[in-house]
């Protein structure tokens, strides 16, 4: 991005403007330092928060097991019937 930056500037002060040639590679390569801190600043902040998302996902359980409850359920058990409540443990039939 920087290098991009570079080229504009020496593009467009070589074409629109009367400046003299040191002038405009002078300019040109403050606005390539200046888009190089800005593109390492956003590069760090990206690279922190991928970092940190990751993390957090693999401290998660899956969505499908959190939304269906399937984890700790027995193998072979289904869930009740819509409309029907579970159920409970002990209760007669």
């Amino acid at each position: 991005m920087s290098l991009v930056v570079f080229a504009i500037c020496l593009t467009v002060g070589a074409m629109e403007t009367a400046n003299p040639f040191s002038t405009v590679v002078g300019r040109a390569l403050v606005a390539m330092a200046g888009t190089f801190a800005i593109g390492l600043v956003v590069g760090a902040m990206v690279q922190k928060m991928l970092a940190e998302n990751q993390a957090a996902v693999g401290k998660v359980e899956p969505v499908e097991q959190a939304v269906i409850g399937v984890a700790g359920k027995e193998a072979g058990s289904r869930p009740p019937a819509a409309g029907k409540a579970p159920a409970r443990a002990g209760a007669k039939k």
